[in-house]
């Protein structure tokens, strides 16, 4: 864990400092097309229906879920609220302001399913209630004591639930803690003119500079409270992939998986055609995923998911014979492209771009026999080519799939 403080010590100063700053600069400003949410047009990445397999692939999908949206801003629970009607959503922020824009933008669209409270996430437990799901993205980094907060909001998932939290990543923010440094040395407050200084500074950035695997472009000119919440903000901590480790064990929770597990395996890097597999391979997965956050250099997030201690991991239940009681799923922002005989397979909810490309011929039989009933065995048993469980047909299709699952191409759930 790396931290970036703007303002002294962490004390209930700053802690009003942070509601002070999205009081006066609500974030995120732009608010999404709800109508393309509620016409299916538009899906929210990683959703706990869609993605339902990643977060209880022990279960079906359902609709019917009890989700928490902790430190929800001015978007994400009335997105949640109109994507998954059936769902009750409540909201909770520090920022009232925020809380009445997104309360705004439900009222408009008819959404019924949603409560929206002023309440820190770490007081979480005065709510009285439990949730099947907790959406936590972008908060705990703000936080005085992140894992008191990732604390607060496991004791309140029911039994079986699921966290999906995102930090930020240390080393992809590394040209925006330099600007973070920048305006400090300045003496750049938080408020209208100083963020419009810290707006024409953006554009004024050097060629090359490293805050532009952030934003690539230079000249367009950045929303104020997005300045103010990327280069102004009181407190920022980051996290590598061990801080990331760090911060659940001490939560006392259990990691259950990355989403986007595909640029924490460093065996679909780059680093295997330099010749480095045998040393990957004797890596554990946790030393796997700081060495893929390293060769990439440009993560700027971690999003993961955290559940109780209990609960078995995707690692557990699909190794040796448990991927062949799984049911696979296409990956609901799934990318096919065709182009003659090869076939281009990505997925766009990935920071940095992977991809997947092979022989029709292979791809086909097997992305077609998915159809999110049948398990990795039935569908195997059913072509003649991988029927038996001795051809070498049937261990090239498996080694195939366990492609796709770590490319996050599909996703498994446990069989019957």
């Amino acid at each position: 864990m790396t931290e970036k403080t703007m303002s002294g010590s962490h004390d209930a100063d700053q802690d009003e400092a942070v509601r002070a700053l999205y009081e006066g600069f609500p974030y995120p400003v732009v608010l999404p097309d709800l109508d393309a949410v509620i016409a299916g047009a538009k899906v929210p990445l990683w959703n706990p229906v869609d993605s339902a397999a990643l977060y209880f692939p022990e279960l079906p999908a359902r609709r019917d879920l009890d989700i928490l949206v902790a430190g929800c801003g001015t978007t994400v629970a009335p997105v949640l609220a109109a994507y998954i009607p059936e769902a009750r959503i409540v909201g909770i922020d520090v920022s009232q302001s925020s809380l009445d824009l997104s309360q705004q933008h439900a009222e408009r669209h008819g959404l019924t399913n949603i409560e929206l409270r002023q309440l820190a996430l770490e007081d979480a437990a005065q709510l009285g209630k439990s949730f099947d799901f907790v959406h936590c993205h972008g908060v705990l980094h703000h936080l005085a004591d992140p894992t008191a907060g990732l604390r607060a909001l496991g004791g309140v998932l029911k039994d079986g639930g699921a966290l999906s939290i995102m930090v930020y990543a240390t080393y992809g923010r590394a040209g925006l803690y330099m600007l973070q440094e920048l305006c400090q040395r300045l003496g750049l407050q938080v408020n209208e003119q100083d963020g419009q200084k810290a707006q024409d500074l953006l554009v004024q950035l050097p060629p090359g500079h490293p805050f532009s695997m952030i934003h690539a472009e230079r000249q367009q000119r950045i929303a104020i409270p997005e300045v103010m919440d990327m280069l102004l903000h009181p407190r920022d901590v980051s996290y590598t992939t061990d801080g990331v480790r760090q911060l659940v064990d001490s939560a006392g929770l259990k990691f259950h998986r990355w989403l986007g597990q595909a640029q924490y395996t460093p065996g679909l890097s780059g680093l295997v055609s330099a010749g480095l597999g045998p040393e990957l391979a004797s890596q554990d997965p946790w030393e796997q995923a700081a060495i893929a956050e390293l060769f990439l250099g440009t993560l700027i997030k971690h999003e993961f998911v955290v559940t109780q201690d209990h609960r078995r991991t995707p690692a557990e239940l699909f190794q040796g014979d448990g991927l062949l009681h799984a049911i696979p799923v296409l990956a609901p922002h799934l990318i096919v492209e065709q182009d003659g005989a090869v076939v281009r397979l990505a997925n766009s909810a990935h920071q940095v771009p992977f991809q997947l490309s092979g022989d029709v011929g292979h791809f086909a039989p097997i992305l077609q026999a998915i159809d999110g009933k049948s398990s990795v065995q039935q569908q195997l048993d059913a072509r003649p080519e991988t029927a038996s469980s001795q051809s070498p047909e049937r261990a090239l299709a498996l080694d195939t799939l366990r492609q796709l699952y770590f490319s996050d191409l599909i996703e498994l759930r446990v069989g019957p």
